[in-house]
């Protein structure tokens, strides 16, 4: 057998052990310990799964009262598009790939998320500011809002916020009685999506002497032409010299452009019985 055959099979019997490896269901554990939903994973423990197509750590749990559900990101643009558009849990108690019940968090938002250049303190702060955006949900027929709040009378529960690694820890937990489950027993559908990052559309910012004079983009993105920007550099003071420089200004209504991709994946796992 010649080595380039060998290794043809070699990655043939890779891939068929990372099929088998994402088509198991995962058998859900009771918490060692109380999960606490405040953006700390030290409950969890390091059973955490690795999804490597995606590149996010998580886990899910139950206890009797609630579904339990933590995400670790380290990835510098899936963490700013968690921050500013939230992860999307959609849960189908059948066993198919149907997105029954929906919760968002964080509700999506102008507000760019962390970035490389950001401190951890600054990942902190905007982490803490999620507490004052809503919860999305869809499918549960005892809440007839479509947004609630972080504190709300369903004891839904959400948090996020970085650890001391520089990771995002996302945490959530569902009541188990808003599913309204004939059977426990039965194998759950679950789909964990990271929401598309968006960003308003950019402009082109004009430093004329000690003036500044903002051009907003066109709907939809891409820079202003170059008719707008000499419109407003004549509107504005003239003859001084003029430095363009393109800067994102998320305050004038210019419209949103998608900053990342949308990454999702579905699963299935068995609750742990609590009996």
């Amino acid at each position: 057998m010649n080595k380039s055959y060998r290794h043809l099979l070699y990655g043939m019997s890779l891939l068929a052990i990372t099929a088998s490896v994402n088509a198991q269901v995962i058998a859900l554990k009771s918490p060692q310990q109380p999960i606490i939903i405040d953006g700390d994973a030290k409950e969890w423990g390091d059973n955490l799964i690795y999804n490597s197509e995606k590149n996010i750590y998580y886990s899910l749990s139950n206890d009797k009262q609630n579904l339990y559900l933590l995400i670790k990101c380290t990835d510098d643009i899936r963490q700013s598009a968690i921050l500013s558009s939230g992860v999307t849990l959609s849960i189908d108690t059948k066993g198919r790939k149907k997105k029954t019940f929906i919760i968002t968090f964080p509700m999506s938002g102008l507000e760019t998320g962390a970035d490389r250049k950001s401190s951890l303190e600054e990942k902190r702060l905007r982490a803490d500011l999620t507490k004052l955006k809503k919860i999305g949900v869809k499918g549960f027929k005892d809440i007839d809002e479509e947004q609630i709040n972080t504190e709300n009378a369903f004891n839904i529960q959400t948090a996020l916020n970085f650890d001391d690694k520089g990771d995002l820890i996302y945490e959530e937990a569902i009541p188990l009685q808003l599913f309204h489950a004939d059977d426990i027993k039965n194998e759950w559908a679950f789909n964990i999506k990271i929401n598309a990052a968006m960003g308003a559309a950019p402009e082109r910012q004009l430093s004329v002497g000690y003036s500044t004079v903002l051009v907003a983009g066109p709907p939809g993105g891409g820079p202003p032409s170059s008719a707008a920007v000499e419109s407003a550099i004549r509107g504005s003071v003239s003859h001084q010299r003029v430095t363009p420089a393109v800067v994102p200004k998320s305050t004038m209504g210019t419209g949103e452009v998608e900053v990342s991709k949308a990454t999702d994946f579905w699963g299935t796992f068995t609750l742990a019985n609590m009996q």
